[in-house]
């Protein structure tokens, strides 16, 4: 499989631009609380402005002395991700994992809020996509770790400035879904372009926002990309349908044949509750991927690491996709190698995603 990737830049002066686009999926509101070891021992935080070099096994030590709290934020349902971490929280019964559900968005101005006043962030990590980094790193609250020390692996590591790196937690994949009990695999197109074709009017579900669409734009540019969507609505005139979760539905009862606004993740959760529904990648499989970092003046940022090392590993990663349907492979085995990958990763990517997405949905509501 060829990868569409481009040597990363620097996102600190595109703080504006980083924080434009939407995330998808995910809840919002809620705690959980979990406990873990952390019997004393190991080193303590190094001072926050330096790389935190620990290994998993000194970290979950030291957690100890930090309070035996880490307090984390992502967009998992609460009960879901305390449900998910419950191994952890058997293994390392001294530690409590305070969780909080927040959107990106939410959680950068949350974050921005507090500083702002002065108040305590009372958070030590947050899992968020790279487009939303930009205002964290740009006030220098995002600290460095020597991520390979905690077992994980170099391909999920995203350098996002000279001095800063993020660890990928999961990766989720778009492609083509379509109810395989009226078409097969065979029948449908092979890349995004075949879809603009009168075989599939009124077949196909877009989502108003442009907010899967766009990131089709990395790849084609700004230009290319509002052209193909110009052409798919002019020909096909697709349904319009918000959110992957009711796009799935229409596809899953008939309504449409097919839908652009889903990744591998919700396939799978609707595969599991019995739809007869299938992904199909095209030419180009855009992805979303979501990072975790630790906060420079965390609190706690050894109960941190040892949290985020046991999420990285393989049971954490095993429990992640039980739960939440989300992968982490850097190359999806079930990714064919005539398919491209299109990563989000740069200020480029974000900016041109952002603005492509406007005028997605304007042509959509036109």
């Amino acid at each position: 499989m060829a990868l569409y990737r481009r040597h990363l830049t620097a996102l600190v002066p595109a703080a504006g631009a980083l924080i434009l686009l939407a995330a998808c999926g995910g809840s919002s509101g809620g705690t959980a609380s979990g406990s873990g070891d952390g019997d004393g021992g190991g080193d303590a935080a190094a001072d926050p402005t330096d790389t935190l070099s620990v290994s998993t096994e000194d970290a979950c030590a030291a957690a100890a002395d930090e309070g035996g709290v880490v307090q984390h934020w992502a967009t998992t349902d609460a009960a879901v991700f305390d449900e998910m971490i419950a191994p952890f929280k058997d293994a390392h019964p001294d530690i409590t994992v305070e969780y909080t559900s927040l959107r990106p968005n939410d959680a950068v101005q949350q974050v921005l809020t507090l500083v702002q006043t002065g108040r305590d962030l009372g958070v030590d990590s947050i899992a968020m996509s790279v487009p939303y980094v930009g205002p964290l790193l740009q006030r220098d609250l995002i600290r460095d770790v020597d991520w390979a020390l905690l077992g994980i692996p170099e391909d999920q590591v995203l350098d996002v400035g000279e001095e800063i790196s993020l660890y990928r937690n999961y990766r989720m994949v778009s492609g083509l879904v379509y109810n395989a009990d009226l078409i097969s695999e065979d029948e449908l197109p092979d890349t995004w372009e075949d879809l603009v074709d009168p075989e599939w009017d009124g077949k196909i579900v877009v989502d108003p926002r442009g907010t899967y669409l766009s990131r089709l734009a990395p790849a084609w540019g700004e230009d290319e990309t509002v052209d193909w969507y110009t052409r798919l609505m002019e020909t096909a005139h697709p349904l319009v349908v918000q959110g992957a979760t009711a796009s799935l539905q229409k596809v899953a009862v008939g309504e449409a044949l097919m839908s652009t606004s889903a990744h591998d993740s919700e396939v799978l959760e609707q595969q599991a509750a019995g739809a007869p529904l299938e992904i199909k990648y095209l030419d180009l499989a855009p992805t979303q991927d979501y990072y975790s970092f630790i906060m420079s003046d965390a609190a706690h940022p050894n109960a941190a690491a040892c949290f985020l090392s046991w999420y990285a590993s393989d049971e954490g990663q095993a429990r992640q996709l039980e739960f939440e349907f989300k992968g982490n492979e850097t190359t999806p085995s079930d990714v064919p190698d005539t398919t491209e990958l299109v990563n989000l990763e740069t200020e480029e990517d974000a900016t041109v995603v952002a603005e492509v997405g406007e005028t997605l949905a304007g042509l959509t509501a036109s």
